[in-house]
Formats: structure tokens, C-alpha cells, sequence
């Protein structure tokens, strides 16, 4: 990683989005990075932590989520962390295959993927990794 990492925990409630929100603006108000590419970013981050906290902590507030964010700059990793039992990501429908086009499944993992430079699992699904490339001229959705 870069050296630059913070990290929040919150507990499974829906409602602390707004936290993690405020949490990556003031983290990322030392940095260059272009308010359109600072909302994928948001947007990629709500995805996932909604997820987690939805699908994989089924929404026990008992459970918490932790993120952590590093940045050097030019790209920033996040990692979004639940406590529930993961998931096998093979089996996650592709949303905009005709037959899934009315499911609400798979919409999330697909925005963040149309929007990161790179995104993985680990800990059978617990862990999402999403890589943000936040120069100048990379091209994003």
C-alpha cells in the first residue's frame, strides 16, 4: 500500500453511508482529484458497503464494516470489509444479460466494476478490494 491509510468501522445500519461519505471527502480533500471522479469513487464505495452490510452482515447491527482507504495520489485502494459468511462471485448474475435486466441482483458489483480500474474479492467474498486510478488522463464510464 501507499503510506496514506485511514480506516472507519461502522455498525450495519444503512443510515452511517452518510459517515463513510464524510469520512472519504475530508480524506481526499488533500489530493487533486476531479469532482466527477470523486463521486464514482463515492458512488463504487455506497455499492459496496451497502452489500456488506445488506448481504453479508444481513443487516446485524451487531456486525460492523470496516473501510480503509490509501491514496498516493495517482490511485487509491479501498477495502470494504463485512463480517458475514462471503459469497461465491461466479454465481452473481450479470444485470444487463436480458434475463436479469428486472433483478436487483449484480447491479452493484457491476457499477463498481464499470468504475474501478481494477476490483477483487478475497476471505470467500468478506473483503472487496477496489483500485481507483485518479490521474488526469485515465478515461472512466
Amino acid at each position: 500500500m501507499y503510506g496514506n491509510k485511514e480506516t472507519q468501522t461502522i455498525d450495519s445500519d444503512i443510515h452511517n453511508l452518510g459517515k463513510v461519505e464524510k469520512f472519504l471527502e475530508q480524506y481526499f480533500k488533500n489530493y487533486t482529484i476531479t469532482w466527477d471522479r470523486l463521486q464514482k469513487l463515492m458512488v463504487c464505495v455506497s455499492e459496496g458497503i451497502s452489500n456488506a452490510i445488506i448481504h453479508g452482515n444481513g443487516n446485524d447491527i451487531k456486525k460492523v464494516v470496516r473501510i480503509e482507504v490509501d491514496c498516493n495520489g495517482k490511485e487509491a485502494i479501498i477495502l470494504i470489509e463485512d463480517e458475514g459468511k462471503g459469497f461465491n462471485k461466479e454465481r452473481i448474475p450479470n444485470p444487463t444479460q436480458s434475463e436479469n435486466i428486472k433483478k436487483e441482483k449484480g447491479r452493484g458489483i457491476f457499477i463498481i466494476r464499470s468504475y474501478a480500474s481494477e476490483v477483487t474479492y478475497k476471505k470467500k467474498g468478506r473483503l472487496l478490494r477496489i483500485k481507483f486510478d485518479l490521474s488526469e488522463d485515465t478515461v472512466l464510464s
